[in-house]
């Protein structure tokens, strides 16, 4: 192949643009050498943004058993997670925590407006046809609005004529299901099923500071099923395309509780119960472009404790939630070099609880961005102008926290830009920037939550500045990408729990954050006639989030609770023919549990080693795989949260067959 195809192809995974939604994007490994000679000059133009993806065939080869060990592989972010499979995982990225990252399902919002964060743990790597992250903001210059916030995490499920898979592994792990497309006269018909079920009773080393001894987890078991049916129009309609579909995902979890002192038999249990309604349109014509999106989301939490101390020996909370969500928007190429976009969201949250204390809260939002754009040859620039407004209304019964929240508008600025500074044929290197202002509104727990709420918090800001430098070359059969960005920031009336007795806490806008940092992500990649290829790859995170509220105070200055200083990523994987291998090595810095940083809330740094072996097989036009993991080769002890240990020494199975 020639050198200007191959840097094409780099282009493609260096460039932050993935301004067409066709082009398959993975800045962690270099996808197979293609041919994209009408897309390489269009890739130079894009807007720039942080935006780091998994192709699904990546995620096939990764070394992986869970999402957070596929959430781990991705540059900026850092997990959450209880450990085994099927347990709750969220992601933030950098110095912000989760509740400011937006989580999508092939273009459509999950929510939670009780908590705030979203739980990612059902998304299994065999279940999924990629995913991205967007640090700062999505390159498209017509996004939804919730898509336009501090980070947003994307999904993609299968769209193939056929896939089935079933995987297994350690204490317990069962999983299976599959995918269908059937083309049809009025359009494609697609199905989805798929259900997971682990034990998760793994060993881990107990230590309460006197006593140390091996135990095995109980009460940890996790099972879910995710059925899923959407129909597309036919290709080349003159009224545009579209797209009409249902999801569900149903889970029943047993939560286990902390070894912190003593470990006990728990009793508490949650089942998850989500069904979501949703549609789209586009149409473009000639410079212009439309788009209307629009989803119906109900879900309901029943969280059960069974102890002594209740009445009746059991406490139930039951969480109904619903949420209606409508986008749309328009964009319009004014000339060669600019081009303007519209959009708007609206979304009408509710929810209504019942158990310890009665509610039934909702919220209004109306977001709204403005953007325009200028590109050349030679780079590209953008600025959005943002407006969000919230409506609150409320029934609250809890008398230390009467009332509703307050009603409040905000604008919000970003800017991106975007330069090369060397571009020929086998080299690319350019710089970006990034500026922006946004900010997170207070959970309804945050709000209104039993003896812990406060109606009159203000929104969460954040003002932020990112400047990177990215380059790409290639020579022969090697190709080489590198990246590295610098960034600040700054974190005001950060919303957070303080003690009003030692019972009651109540929540407050007192928190000052600064994080400040640099990320830094290479691949080398070696193909030779799609028969043997050596790819590696690694990403470090050096990011200092520290505390800035109060003076003179124990925490001033100190890294905030669970935020590592550093995290890196280094993985290789050699394949010839049918198989392949890959390993990867995962480190994560120092952590403390409290704000204060005692010696007994510290969580020491760990490293975890993988590896996978995988073969795979054209038979026809059909293609299986199969791969086996495992997991934490080292059988190291470590935690993300204090008090609940990961699973030591993992292996799973699996198999997948595409058509």
């Amino acid at each position: 192949m020639q050198a200007t195809e191959m840097v094409a192809n780099v282009s493609t995974t260096v460039s932050p643009c993935a301004g067409n939604p066709s082009l398959k994007v993975d800045s962690l490994r270099a996808l197979p050498l293609v041919r994209v000679h009408t897309r390489r000059e269009k890739t130079g133009t894009e807007t720039p943004t942080l935006r780091f993806s998994q192709s699904g065939e990546a995620l096939q080869r990764l070394p992986s058993s869970t999402a957070a060990d596929v959430l781990r592989a991705l540059p900026a972010v850092w997990v959450r997670s209880l450990g085994g499979y099927g347990t709750a995982t969220t992601v933030g990225t950098r110095g912000l925590s989760a509740t400011h990252t937006a989580v999508m399902v092939d273009g459509f919002p999950l929510g939670d407006a009780e908590s705030g964060t979203t739980d990612v743990a059902r998304f299994a790597p065999h279940q999924l046809e990629g995913l991205l992250i967007d640090v700062g903001g999505a390159p498209e210059l017509l996004s939804p609005v919730r898509a336009l916030g501090a980070a947003t995490l994307q999904f993609t499920t299968p769209r193939r004529p056929l896939r089935i898979w079933t995987a297994m592994g350690a204490f317990g792990y069962r999983s299976a299901g599959g995918s269908a497309l059937l083309s049809t006269p009025i359009g494609r018909l697609g199905f989805q099923l798929d259900g997971e079920k682990a034990e998760n009773d793994y060993p881990f080393v107990f230590d309460n500071g006197t006593m140390r001894e091996h135990r095995r987890r109980t009460w940890a078991q996790t099972q879910s099923w995710t059925p899923a049916v959407r129909w597309m129009t036919p290709d080349r309609l003159k009224v545009g395309s579209g797209e009409l579909g249902i999801r569900g995902h149903y889970a029943q979890r047993q939560l286990p509780g902390a070894t912190l002192l003593y470990t006990v038999r728990e009793g508490e249990r949650m089942d998850d119960d989500e069904t979501a309604v949703h549609g789209k349109w586009q149409l473009r014509r000639k410079t212009w472009q439309w788009k209307v999106a629009a989803q119906a989301l109900f879900s309901q939490k029943v969280y059960e404790d069974r102890d002594r101390q209740y009445p009746g020996g059991v406490r139930q909370d039951d969480y109904r939630q619903r949420e209606y969500w409508f986008s749309t928007g328009v964009e319009h190429q004014i000339s060669v070099h600019w081009q303007w976009a519209y959009a708007v969201d609206g979304t009408w949250a509710i929810l209504h609880q019942t158990g310890q204390a009665e509610r039934e809260v909702g919220r209004i939002s109306l977001q709204q961005a403005l953007s325009l754009r200028y590109r050349r040859a030679r780079g590209s620039a953008t600025l959005r102008l943002l407006r969000h407004d919230f409506f609150n209304t409320a029934r609250n019964t809890d008398p230390t926290n009467l009332g509703t929240a307050n009603n409040v508008g905000s604008f919000g600025l970003q800017g991106t830009a975007h330069a090369f500074l060397w571009r020929t044929p086998g080299t690319r290197v350019s710089l970006r920037a990034t500026a922006q202002s946004t900010f997170r509104p207070p959970t309804f727990a945050e709000n209104y939550y039993f003896r812990y709420g406060n109606t009159q918090l203000r929104n969460e800001r954040a003002q932020r500045l990112n400047f990177g430098i990215v380059g790409a070359y290639a020579v022969g059969l090697w190709q080489v990408q590198a990246s590295a960005d610098a960034f600040i920031d700054k974190i005001s009336d950060g919303i957070v729990a303080v003690p009003l007795t030692p019972a009651i806490w109540r929540t407050e806008n007192l928190d000052q954050v600064r994080a400040s940092g640099l990320d830094v992500t290479a691949n080398v990649r070696y193909a030779r006639e799609k028969r043997t290829t050596i790819a590696a790859t690694g990403h470090w995170l050096l990011c200092r989030t520290l505390d800035r509220s109060t003076p003179h105070s124990r925490s001033y200055n100190l890294t905030l609770p669970y935020r590592p200083t550093h995290q890196g990523y280094f993985s290789v994987e050699a394949a010839h023919g049918a198989l392949g291998l890959s390993t990867s090595l995962v480190y994560t810095g120092e952590r403390w549990s409290t704000p204060q940083h005692l010696a007994v809330s510290r969580l020491p740094a760990f490293a975890e080693w993988n590896a996978a072996l995988w073969w795979k097989r054209s038979l026809g036009t059909s293609t299986l795989t199969l791969c086996a993991t495992l997991m934490n080769l080292t059988d190291a002890q470590r935690e993300y949260v204090r008090g609940y240990p990961l699973p030591g020494r993992t292996w799973t199975l699996n198999a997948t067959f595409d058509l």
